[in-house]
């Protein structure tokens, strides 16, 4: 009966571990995608730098930004996802609007209104991405879970 325990609580722990990897993978992907889909958006714009790793730096701190506000929205609202889930993510896309608009403009020394136009159409960009990488990211979850 406590080899069975034991057993039991193994495969819990590694099917938890499973699911902490998959989520660690997939939020690098996410970040290495949305840098794409703004690299996109500044060669669209024909902005000077065209390098990626100004865009993958851009992406990163805007990450960053994003698990700061939540985890002070949780500890402040407890989980306010449940209780305003339209809120929170309101909060959430402006913050990440605002702040890519101010980093855009920063590294590629460019004016408000043609920073907004780039993550405007960045975040365009980004949703069909993450739409396609989501639906091809879910079919391997299930499959793993099978």
């Amino acid at each position: 009966m406590v080899l069975s325990d034991l057993w039991l609580n193994i495969i819990t722990s590694l099917e938890i571990f499973k699911g902490f990897i998959l989520t660690i993978i997939f939020l690098i992907l996410i970040i290495f995608l949305n840098a794409f889909g703004l690299w996109i958006s500044t060669r669209i714009f024909k902005l000077k730098n065209k390098r990626y790793w100004t865009t993958l730096l851009i992406s990163l701190i805007i990450a960053v930004a994003m698990y700061v506000l939540n985890f002070i929205s949780s500890l402040l609202l407890g989980t306010p996802g449940i209780y305003f889930p339209s809120l929170v993510f309101l909060i959430y896309l402006l913050t990440s609007i605002f702040l890519g608009m101010y980093l855009v403009k920063k590294k590629y020394n460019i004016k408000y209104d043609k920073a907004f136009g780039v993550v405007a159409l960045s975040l365009v960009i980004n949703i069909l991405l993450l739409l396609i990488f989501g639906l091809i990211f879910s079919v391997l979850i299930l499959a793993l879970m099978l």
